[in-house]
């Protein structure tokens, strides 16, 4: 008896273990397998091209020549991969793929700290499944890593802030009673040194995002600071850690904003710039783009999960959940009200706090059921416990959410991974060039993605990127042509110019991606008319993402 007894122990104590581990495996599966399946996004070519260009010459270049420094510490870490993995679709991805893995496991433990190690356990699993995070995992921009320090930096601020007071002896020096005072606040100097130190280089090494973590730092002592001051006894309360580093921190930041115009034009220039992509009817203006994308179809039940989580962590007065709370609201509502364009992506580094809280909300839901079991000794056995929370578990294996990310990683290329939809510009520069004629002109949409797949592009037909060239002054070329800023391409600036070009040749392909030919913002409705018509429907890929259009004329250059 003793003995099952004993097994029984053993098994309970290696089972989060097991779990985590587990977990952990079918993360891996879900963000490595088939990572090069997929053509280039258009931005993960730029971070080919700057990484392979750190390799070769030290400097983080364009094939335009432009110098590319958005975060310069993704980029460095993937032209290191490159030595490890090569130079593909699969090896630029890889970087990505593995900090979004070390993200599952530092959420774990994050959540294990905050609220439990059930929590834990829970924003473990929805960590590993969620669409949105194997999504990004797979792609090879700098999201993941802005998340894996942003949950290393919410750790580094607890272990540094959060710490429990320690009894302070009386007497000694002015040094040592100076000394002591991080004792008595229960802080920790190193670890708030780490936490600056990490933020400063996430800034300017990954992305500017990550300041959105210290309004909300400071909503959270605020709010600490005034449930201390509506329980206190006494309305005297005194100053506490909470109180004084919130005022501090306003306090500085707004001194550093009236004295320093450098801080002045940057926060100006973050809350007013709009990239081209952003303008006109892109769903990027609209205020309840992030709100649409919590509560869609594709994320049941999670916001109702959230929902609850939120409730109870305020019903309970949970200190450590206010915290993951503030987070996430501070910078949804920061994006959704404050800045001028907003997207999902951008909510990605604080996803895990939602996921967080949306755990805590199951898990103590998970648990009041189960004390309603415990009172009644028929159902006092570990099977009927293990039956019922596996019930309560079928509830996320049923939802599309879970079933669409375990089979992202078979998705073939222009199909969307619910983070970016891919367009199949390998296929499209394949057949352009088994039937391009020498001399034939290519236009195309993103010269750099054609390039990057052996198809130099002589002309860019982009609106956008001929706007981003001008409002960035890029150089113009020798024959005094505006040039796109990744691939160096002359750019397209007229109908008329188009028409020449195609008219004036015995052939011309022109390479569209069908996003770009559907939104005015990069093709005008004039050109997307004169395309059609002068050349005819366009070939497609097989999934439709790049439309091909050829125009064969006779020899005296009529169609």
């Amino acid at each position: 008896m003793k003995m099952k007894q004993r097994s029984i122990q053993n098994i309970k104590k290696a089972f989060p273990f097991l779990a985590l581990a587990g977990l952990l495996a079918a993360g891996g599966f879900l963000r490595i397998r088939n990572l090069g399946a997929c053509s280039f996004w258009v931005d993960e070519v730029n971070t080919y091209y700057c990484a392979k260009s750190w390799n070769q010459t030290g400097k983080m270049l364009m094939p335009s020549g432009m110098v590319n420094e958005r975060a310069p510490l993704h980029t460095v870490l993937t032209a290191a991969g490159f030595r490890v993995f090569g130079e593909d679709e699969a090896a630029t991805r890889m970087p990505s793929a593995l900090f979004g893995l070390a993200s599952v496991l530092l959420a774990y433990w994050l959540a294990k700290r905050l609220f439990d190690r059930n929590v834990g356990m829970v924003t473990a699993f929805f960590m590993t499944f969620s669409p949105f995070e194997i999504g990004w995992s797979r792609t090879a921009r700098m999201y993941t890593l802005l998340q894996m320090l942003t949950l290393f930096l919410v750790w580094a601020f607890v272990r540094g802030f959060e710490g429990n007071p320690l009894p302070v002896r009386g007497g000694g020096t002015a040094r040592s009673r100076l000394r002591q005072i991080p004792r008595r606040l229960g802080v920790s100097p190193a670890w708030l040194a780490v936490f600056a130190a990490v933020l400063a280089a996430t800034f300017y090494g990954v992305h500017f995002l990550v300041l959105f973590l210290v309004p909300g730092l400071l909503l959270y002592m605020a709010g600490v600071s005034a449930v201390r001051w509506v329980l206190a006894r006494s309305r005297s309360c005194p100053p506490n850690k909470y109180s004084i580093t919130a005022l501090g921190g306003l306090l500085l930041a707004a001194v550093a904003y009236a004295a320093l115009p450098g801080v002045q034009s940057m926060v100006r220039y973050f809350l007013s710039y709009t990239p081209p992509w952003a303008q006109g009817g892109s769903s990027a203006q609209s205020r309840t783009v992030l709100f649409d994308f919590l509560i869609s179809d594709q994320r049941f039940p999670l916001a109702a999960l959230f929902f609850v989580g939120t409730l109870m962590i305020v019903s309970r007065k949970n200190r450590v959940g206010w915290m993951a709370w503030c987070l996430f609201a501070t910078t949804f509502v920061m994006l959704s009200l404050v800045f001028s364009h907003r997207v999902p992506t951008y909510l990605f580094f604080v996803y895990p706090f939602f996921l967080m809280i949306a755990a805590y909300g199951f898990v103590r839901l998970l648990e009041g059921e189960a004390a309603l079991l415990q009172k009644d000794a028929r159902t006092d056995r570990v099977w009927i416990r293990s039956l019922f929370v596996a019930a309560a578990f079928s509830i996320f294996f049923l939802s599309p959410w879970m079933r669409i990310g375990l089979h992202i990683p078979f998705f073939g290329d222009g199909k969307t991974n619910l983070a970016v939809t891919f367009e199949e510009w390998r296929e499209a520069a394949e057949t352009v060039k088994a039937s391009r004629r020498p001399g034939d002109p290519v236009i195309t949409s993103l010269p750099q993605v054609a390039l990057y797949y052996g198809l130099r592009s002589d002309y860019c037909l982009n609106d956008a990127a001929l706007e981003q060239s001008k409002t960035e002054n890029f150089p113009l070329n020798a024959d005094g042509r505006r040039v796109d800023m990744y691939a160096g391409t002359v750019c397209v600036e007229s109908l008329d110019e188009l028409r020449q070009l195609a008219e004036s040749r015995t052939g011309a392909w022109v390479l569209v991606s069908a996003y770009h030919f559907d939104h005015v913002n990069y093709v005008s409705a004039v050109v997307r008319v004169y395309l059609t018509n002068a050349f005819g429907p366009p070939a497609k890929t097989r999934n439709g993402t790049v439309l091909i259009f050829h125009r064969i004329a006779s020899a005296e250059g009529r169609p």
